[in-house]
């Protein structure tokens, strides 16, 4: 099966590094190219294609409606000739101008996505049962789930579940509050810090955004520079090896279509508080393989950790089932698998 991925930037978002990964995964058994269609792309990340893929870039400006552009990439999907056309942009069928016997596919990524374009593609893949249920609230779309997945494999996992002082807590997302909810987090640490002052902990955020200065002036308002860092974008390799040094990840998010990195800590053994939104609470079985706080709310969020905090050690057997279920549910292969079977 010859597959086609069309993306329009290669950059370090979530649905870039899915995009490498689900790629190398399928081209173990497939004739697998990728088009990237803007000059915006990261190197260390169009690196990590495997040998056997064929990249291709088209090089147009981010925005850009030049017809050369345009021309050279249809040239491109003609003489490829696919069998399968996977786009990861609603818009990115409106670049294709010449009939193909490739069969259109969209991966939606998010929640509350744009519908203009579903009813141009065959068919239509939701990351996540939530994502399903709002596309299916806008109209009669044939859609299937497929999760994003995870190369379980890599990550290190936690042993030890007796945590030293400082209680360690990580954050691993896009610095975007009003998506991502960091300032939660960091309201609750502050309510923490006032009701159990003698408590040691740390909190460490990873990833880059245009919140971040808004967060730093958040930490020093709240006398909250002693217990957290900013450590700014990390490899993923460096998250998978150092997660499980940590003793719990916590995912405030407002909204989210599905929460790789709630995955990713499951497979780390360590344990998880989400926000009781749809995604992250898809992800650890509404509450069976982690815990969750009232979305937006300070309190709740305060009281959840530390009644973790508290009763740590019953946390060991609450991670080995989400372990378990990560693996069964969230590896890479599963993700191929079920994209290949449903193409």
């Amino acid at each position: 099966m010859k597959i086609t991925h069309i993306i329009y930037s290669l950059n370090t978002g979530g649905t870039e590094t899915m995009l490498v990964d689900i790629a190398n995964e399928q081209a173990k058994t497939e004739d697998v190219s990728v088009i990237i269609v803007n000059k915006s792309i990261n190197e260390y990340i169009a690196g990590k294609f495997h040998d056997g893929i064929k990249t291709y870039r088209i090089e147009r400006e981010p925005g850009s409606r030049n017809p050369l552009k345009l021309v050279k990439f249809n040239l491109l999907l003609k003489e490829i000739n696919p069998d399968v056309i996977h786009c990861h942009n609603h818009t990115l069928i409106n670049l294709i101008k010449w009939p193909l016997k490739g069969v259109k596919y969209l991966t939606v990524h998010a929640l509350n996505y744009p519908i203009v374009n579903f009813n141009k593609y065959d068919k239509l893949f939701a990351i996540s049962e939530s994502v399903k249920k709002d596309i299916l609230s806008k109209g009669n779309y044939k859609v299937q789930v497929v999760y994003n997945g995870i190369h379980t494999e890599l990550i290190t996992q936690k042993k030890h579940f007796k945590p030293d002082a400082p209680f360690k807590i990580i954050q691993v997302s896009r610095l975007n509050h009003t998506q991502k909810g960091q300032h939660i987090l960091i309201e609750a640490l502050s309510l923490i810090k006032k009701n159990n002052p003698k408590l040691q902990f740390t909190a460490d955020f990873i990833g880059e955004g245009e919140s971040l200065d808004y967060l730093k002036k958040l930490v020093d308002k709240n006398d909250l520079s002693q217990n957290i860092r900013f450590w700014g974008n990390q490899t993923r390799s460096f998250v998978y090896q150092n997660l499980h040094k940590y003793d719990l990840l916590v995912q405030p998010s407002l909204f989210e279509g599905f929460g790789l990195t709630v995955a990713e800590a499951m497979a780390a053994k360590v344990p998880v508080l989400v926000s009781n939104i749809n995604g992250p609470m898809e992800i650890i079985g509404n509450g069976e393989y982690g815990a969750y706080f009232k979305s937006e709310k300070i309190d709740d969020c305060a009281d959840k950790i530390e009644r973790i905090i508290k009763k740590y050690e019953f946390q060991k057997i609450t991670t080995l089932k989400a372990y378990n279920y990560c693996f069964a549910n969230f590896s890479i292969e599963s993700t191929s698998e079920k994209y290949l079977n449903n193409y």
